[in-house]
């Protein structure tokens, strides 16, 4: 007699010691790879001043990447493959997390993976390699180098509005070299909005870091469409 049934039932199979070491073979190279162009492309990175504004060759691009996305990530962002001690989760650091794609968020180097229990035969390193395969295929990434000041919130009528002021560079991941770069200067909205109560609702200060992500993803959008016609984030 059946007790219960399953209409849609999922079934986590863990792989065998030999399917394990299969996919430890095939995917620590895949990681290792990526962390040294991460690590390449943030030691290789010109100071901002040093920096000037400079138009994309569309033509190289558009011969070389495929329809994958172009990923962005903050340039401070790229020590989380350079130092171990690095933690993206301080509070300091997770402030600007929306500055970096969520696919390259989900990247981690062999020691991190190994520092959180996760071996490389598991899904989660599954993800890290698919969002490295991701980079691969479109064979760009948008890096973003900028003085950052977050904004301070007085109270529920008054606020210091933040600031990001630098470049975006879009680098060739191949070869590790920056292909083209436009000016990047973010502030928050004169005025902020929000929602004390009911669906929706949020505190002030929520509030004006909404605004100030908002700006960050439409500003980068409009620097990116002065030097290319094919890259986008």
């Amino acid at each position: 007699m059946a007790l219960g049934s399953c209409i849609t039932c999922g079934v986590i199979v863990s792989p065998s010691e030999e399917e394990a070491k299969v996919l430890e073979i095939e995917r620590k190279p895949v990681i290792e790879n990526a962390t040294q162009r991460f690590a390449g492309i943030r030691s290789s990175m010109p100071d901002v001043g040093a920096l000037r504004e400079a138009k994309c060759p569309d033509a190289t691009i558009a011969a070389a990447t495929s329809e994958a996305p172009h990923h962005h990530v903050d340039y401070d962002h790229l020590e989380s493959f350079t130092n171990p001690a690095f933690d993206p989760a301080a509070p300091a650091v997770a402030k600007w997390t929306f500055m970096t794609s969520p696919g390259v968020r989900d990247i981690r180097t062999l020691a991190a993976l190994k520092k959180d229990g996760d071996e490389l035969s598991s899904i989660t390193a599954e993800n890290v390699v698919e969002r490295i395969r991701e980079i691969d295929r479109a064979k760009t990434l948008i890096v973003v180098r900028a003085k950052k000041v977050l904004p301070r919130v007085a109270s529920e009528t008054s606020f210091s509005g933040g600031e990001i002021d630098g470049f975006v560079v879009v680098y060739d991941w191949i070869h590790m070299k920056p292909l083209c770069q436009a000016a990047l200067q973010v502030r928050n909205s004169d005025v902020v909005e929000f929602k004390k109560r009911g669906i929706g609702s949020s505190t002030f200060e929520e509030a004006v870091m909404e605004d100030l992500e908002e700006q960050y993803e439409a500003r980068l959008n409009e620097a990116l469409a002065r030097i290319s016609t094919k890259v986008r984030p």
